[in-house]
């Protein structure tokens, strides 16, 4: 019970309240035969863990996990979940360490595996643990590029050629790739601006300029000006105090 023991209390005591407890050790032992890093190791248990607690909430048997159950974790729980760290909220991340709980889980005869293993999934988490551990690259940074390079692989395996996505790709799959990308990019650009075209184009509002000087009728029945800009006042009515509209004015304004 190692791997339970060394993270945080509160994880821990989520694991050891549910049925996956037993199956824990043989987890971390997986990924560390697998050269899994160590971080690495502890951010997947804490997806384990958080995945553990939400079943036991939900009442679900081990024996019904199927990928399935993990999507609807992934899909309704986890963007409604604001607990802070360690618990793992990132979506990929518990993704990864729940696709390798499932096959922990089959290597244990309790599940019956209906599918082999996701070999572009498998690679995209060795790729995210780089960027995030060796170069440190923020969520939004390594989302974008692991859908590019996942677009990459689905294009390999589905190409002509059927090439193994564990491999490195030769020079003549990243032309055709790259030039598929750029073609599907270009027809997203006109569908955008034949929308944006369609659009009706309304005329652009034109502005009276407000008047800047708001009379007023004083005792004597004579207009007194109140200025609301810079004062505009006539030598002839500075005596009086009077400031001029300007609209009626026979002097000469600078």
């Amino acid at each position: 019970m190692y791997a339970i023991e060394s993270i945080h209390p509160v994880p821990a005591a989520w694991l050891r309240a549910s049925d996956l407890a037993p199956f824990v050790p043989a987890y971390a032992r997986r990924l560390v035969e697998r050269r899994y890093a160590a971080n690495t190791v502890r951010m997947y248990v804490y997806g384990v863990a958080h995945f553990a607690r939400w079943m036991r909430r939900c009442r679900v048997d081990v024996r019904d996990l199927a990928d399935e159950v993990v999507q609807r974790f992934i899909d309704e729980h986890l963007p409604r979940c604001s607990r802070p760290s360690p618990v793992q909220r990132c979506r990929h991340q518990v993704r990864a360490a729940l696709r390798q709980l499932l096959i922990t889980l089959v290597d244990a005869g309790v599940l019956v595996s209906s599918r082999q293993p996701d070999a572009i999934e498998d690679q995209l988490a060795h790729f995210d643990a780089h960027m995030r551990q060796a170069m440190g690259l923020a969520e939004t940074t390594r989302v974008r590029r692991l859908s590019v390079v996942r677009s990459l692989l689905q294009f390999r395996l589905t190409g002509d050629a059927g090439s193994d996505a564990t491999t490195l790709p030769s020079s003549d799959e990243l032309r055709r790739f790259i030039a598929q990308e750029l073609a599907r990019q270009s027809r997203q650009r006109k569908l955008s601006c034949g929308c944006a075209a369609r659009l009706p184009v309304r005329a652009p509002t034109v502005r009276r300029p407000r008047c800047r000087h708001a009379c007023l009728r004083n005792s004597g029945g004579r207009r007194a000006v109140v200025e609301r800009g810079p004062p505009c006042v006539r030598p002839a009515a500075r005596s009086t105090g009077l400031a001029c509209s300007g609209r009626a004015c026979p002097t000469a304004h600078p």
